[in-house]
């Protein structure tokens, strides 16, 4: 229990001053802009089991709220060790100045395919290059860059596997992932989107061998998810390469500051995740599962 500080707080039953906050609940992430972290204050545990009834339903629901929170974190941070062992961009120098990067590519080699997958990692991986970006905003910013899609589809298995408490699958391997979160009932919906953002942070650019400079800000996918206590969020793995870090946010906070205009919807859930699959060649695919397999072993 979180004792009470030098600003006084009152009793949520009988409105004394309270002595402890409730420790079910403490330090939820606000909803509301501007909110401090919620909490609920007690003056002696009598008052706290006479005031359970009405707390009940309160606290589950902020409850929901700090889970979402920690399974979005997880999420996402797994989202960055996918990228940086199936880094695509062929990166021959970077060069910062203020908010933007400047990601100078090399020249990539035609893949070799065989009948039985790819002949060479290098054809289509590269080495995430640590030693040139080093602060991790940076890191996180490049690998997440035109990846938006990318975290929806592939990470899909990972999230619904956190928020359903199902066996992770991916393509053809099931991962028995046991460390993770195994909420069943937390989402009541959840919907993927297309926006065109505004209030861009920061700008990534990328420059090809013949000098041409791609600096367009593309549409963003993210989730809309809806929790089963009501209140609605902003679930966006790849909003690093905008300046923005934490993956989840109250959807009212992020449409007001950071979408333009909504483009569209693909669909239910699991439509992106279904589009790459059937899109993706095989053997890309047996390329992504001997790869991320190999990484699971070591991870897990």
């Amino acid at each position: 229990m979180d004792q009470a500080g030098p600003d006084p707080q009152l009793c949520r039953h009988c409105q004394k001053l309270a002595a402890f906050a409730c420790g079910d609940c403490k330090d939820v992430p606000p909803y509301e802009k501007n909110q401090g972290f919620e909490k609920t204050w007690y003056c002696s545990t009598e008052c706290q089991k006479l005031d359970s009834a009405r707390h009940e339903a309160y606290c589950k629901v902020l409850n929901m709220r700090k889970e979402l929170f920690r399974v979005g974190s997880l999420v996402q941070e797994l989202f960055y060790v996918y990228r940086k062992h199936l880094f695509d961009i062929k990166v021959e120098a970077i060069a910062k100045e203020g908010s933007t990067m400047r990601i100078h590519e090399g020249e990539y080699s035609q893949t070799i395919l065989r009948l039985h997958g790819v002949e060479s990692f290098q054809d289509l991986l590269f080495p995430f290059p640590s030693a040139s970006v080093t602060e991790i905003q940076d890191q996180q910013a490049l690998l997440t860059h035109l990846m938006c899609d990318d975290s929806i589809g592939w990470m899909h298995g990972v999230l619904k596997y956190c928020v359903g408490g199902k066996d992770l699958t991916i393509f053809s391997l099931t991962c028995h992932v046991t460390l993770l979160t195994q909420t069943s009932d937390l989402l009541r919906s959840a919907s993927e989107i297309v926006v065109i953002p505004k209030n861009v942070r920061r700008q990534l650019i990328t420059i090809g061998l013949d000098g041409t400079r791609d600096d367009w800000i593309y549409s963003h996918m993210l989730l809309q998810v809806e929790l089963t206590g009501g209140e609605e969020y902003a679930i966006d793995l790849a909003g690093a390469q905008h300046g923005y870090y934490e993956p989840i946010t109250p959807w009212n906070v992020y449409e007001d500051t950071r979408v333009s205009s909504i483009k569209g919807s693909t669909g239910s859930w699991g439509a992106k995740h279904r589009t790459l699959l059937q899109e993706s060649d095989r053997k890309w695919l047996n390329l992504l599962v001997g790869r991320f397999s190999a990484f699971s072993r070591s991870f897990w």
